[in-house]
């Protein structure tokens, strides 16, 4: 770090995104979180990337709560020439609220996507897949079947799949 020119911010920024990057896969996710904070106060053009790295640290140290935090810092920041969308970090936010066993919540907010990124068809589908997936853990057969009508709808290659599930749904109540 000592070697990149200071006065070049932006690349400066990168070799510590860096450093910071190979600190939360060496497992000292302590100093990892806190370079990735450092970039956000010196250079907040990157505090989506940084969040959202933070929550993949904080969710490889099974912090959840944190891990979502970040995860919402992230969709709040400005996007700058960051290329993590707001539709995966919604999805995050989905993900980590499974993690934390709060599945009404996780519906919440995976039943999001459909809503505010509709165009986003891959990630819509994903969603609606791990929404079916709660519903038929918690055996809600009625909503797990809505979902599933609704991945066949958008005609995709998951539609298969989903037509199964609701095979094995109707066997199953009768």
């Amino acid at each position: 770090l000592k070697q990149v020119d200071q006065t070049d911010r932006e690349l400066y920024t990168k070799a510590k995104l860096l450093v910071a990057d190979i600190l939360a896969k060496e497992l000292d996710s302590d100093s990892a979180i806190q370079t990735y904070q450092n970039i956000i106060t010196t250079s907040p053009e990157f505090a989506r990337d940084c969040y959202f790295k933070m929550a993949k640290t904080y969710k490889g140290m099974s912090d959840y709560p944190h891990a979502l935090n970040a995860h919402q810092e992230a969709l709040k920041s400005d996007r700058g020439s960051s290329s993590i969308e707001n539709v995966e970090l919604q999805f995050s936010i989905a993900d980590t609220y499974e993690f934390l066993n709060q599945n009404q919540m996780a519906v919440e907010n995976y039943l999001k996507i459909p809503y505010l990124y509709a165009k986003n068809i891959p990630w819509v589908v994903k969603a609606y897949l791990r929404v079916a997936r709660i519903f038929e853990d918690e055996e809600k057969w009625e909503d797990a079947v809505t979902i599933y009508n609704k991945i066949i709808a958008l005609d995709t290659e998951e539609s298969k799949f989903a037509q199964e599930r609701l095979e094995v749904i109707n066997e199953n109540k009768n």
